[in-house]
């Protein structure tokens, strides 16, 4: 066989392979944490490592050293499938959505979607899992990002719009009972829940 086309077929049969081999979902590192507590009661976490998680596209979801997180990303319908983020199995998948959630960088579902890799990775089970995702769609904090042009400065500023949702708890609980009896894709759960949903527009900052 002419090289030249032998080193074309062997090219394209490496390039065919990466694209069938499915990047592997792993936390990279282990983070060594700081327990924050005020008057006795636990309110935070200090990440004194930074580490990552790499979804199942390949993209990894990097918490630096050194930043400080709470609950406040997770709601409480979470926290009762799976018990406290702070000590439970789950906590690096918390940890990671929380950094996340708090600097907003990345769109609310695409955050929402990779705690949910972040779960299963830890040993959640995956009915609770696509709960807890479930809750996180239905109860946490959402947001928009536009661009503005500041003439005068001449920079474009990133404005960032928050959102509360409010999803009837009992239409909720009914959701759960739906996930266990037929383990839902995330787009089926998301198109269930999208109904019940409302939304008020809290604040608008630059960020």
């Amino acid at each position: 066989m002419n090289k030249k086309l032998l080193v074309y077929c062997l090219t394209a049969i490496f390039f065919s392979a990466a694209c069938i081999i499915k990047p592997e979902r792993k936390f990279v590192g282990a983070p060594v944490v700081q327990y924050l507590n005020a008057q006795g009661q636990l309110y935070g976490l200090r990440i004194k490592t930074g580490f990552g998680f790499v979804d199942e596209a390949g993209k990894i979801w990097v918490v630096p050293d050194g930043v400080i997180i709470d609950s406040t990303s997770l709601p409480e319908q979470a926290r009762t499938l799976a018990g406290s983020p702070y000590t439970a199995d789950y906590r690096n998948a918390f940890i990671v959505h929380a950094y996340h959630c708090k600097h907003k960088q990345e769109k609310w579902l695409a955050i929402h979607r990779m705690f949910f890799e972040a779960c299963l990775t830890t040993g959640v089970d995956e009915p609770t899992a696509k709960m807890m995702y479930a809750a996180l769609y239905a109860y946490a904090p959402r947001w928009e990002a536009n661009f503005i042009v500041d003439y005068e400065a001449g920079v474009h500023k990133r404005i960032i719009t928050s959102f509360e949702t409010t999803y009837p708890d009992t239409t909720f609980e009914t959701d759960c009972q739906w996930i266990r009896n037929t383990n839902p894709s995330l787009d089926a759960i998301d198109a269930r829940l999208k109904g019940s949903l409302t939304f008020t527009q809290i604040r608008k900052a630059p960020r």
